[in-house]
């Protein structure tokens, strides 16, 4: 599955979680329902985006990402530096902003702690979007000697893509909010005392 995940936070601090989910149509016949898990029902309600064949198909999720760019005013887009930089390199030459963010604890750790403050304070609305519920029960969560923390793919009972792109969103939210927060000494400059 790859995942494309559009973030709408308000002024309240809620974020409304759209996420455009990708397979191949080869997975959904691997995954017809015999471990609880049924892509074809998930792609027939509308909540799976079936690509032809059986390997992901980067040239339809760029022709979507292109149709949203011009639905939304996108401001920017992480994304991850694995296995994306030709889909990345056609979309930069539309114009578009993306930024690259690593799967390690120092990209990931604060934007987890973020998300998962959100989550327990009910600010996450993703309309009950039940593969990224099955996502989210298939989260593990590594941490290192400092406290830092990141999502763990090998200690991850299933697919983690959705919420994998859902905290990159976030990170990419937390890093152009300080482009809007203009502080005084881009314009002063610093004063020594």
């Amino acid at each position: 599955i790859s995942a494309l995940v559009a973030i709408f936070p308000d002024e309240d601090g809620n974020f409304d979680i759209v996420p455009y989910l990708f397979v191949p149509s080869a997975k959904v016949e691997q995954r017809k329902g015999g471990d609880g898990v049924d892509y074809q029902t998930w792609s027939d309600q509308g909540h799976l985006i079936v690509t032809e064949g059986n390997v992901q198909d980067y040239n339809f999720i760029q022709a979507k990402y292109l149709e949203l760019a011009e639905k939304f005013n996108i401001i920017s887009c992480a994304f991850d530096r694995w296995n994306s930089s030709q889909l990345i390199i056609n979309l930069m030459q539309e114009n578009l902003k993306f930024s690259p963010i690593g799967m390690g604890y120092i990209s990931q750790s604060t934007p987890t702690k973020y998300f998962e403050s959100l989550v327990l304070d009910k600010k996450i609305n993703h309309g009950g979007h039940p593969v990224l519920r099955w996502m989210m029960s298939n989260v593990s969560i590594e941490e290192d000697s400092a406290g830092n923390i990141k999502l763990s793919k090998k200690k991850a009972r299933d697919k983690i893509d959705g919420i994998a792109g859902l905290i990159m969103a976030i990170a990419e939210y937390m890093n152009t909010l300080g482009d809007d927060n203009d502080s005084i000494y881009s314009d002063r400059g610093l004063i020594f005392i």
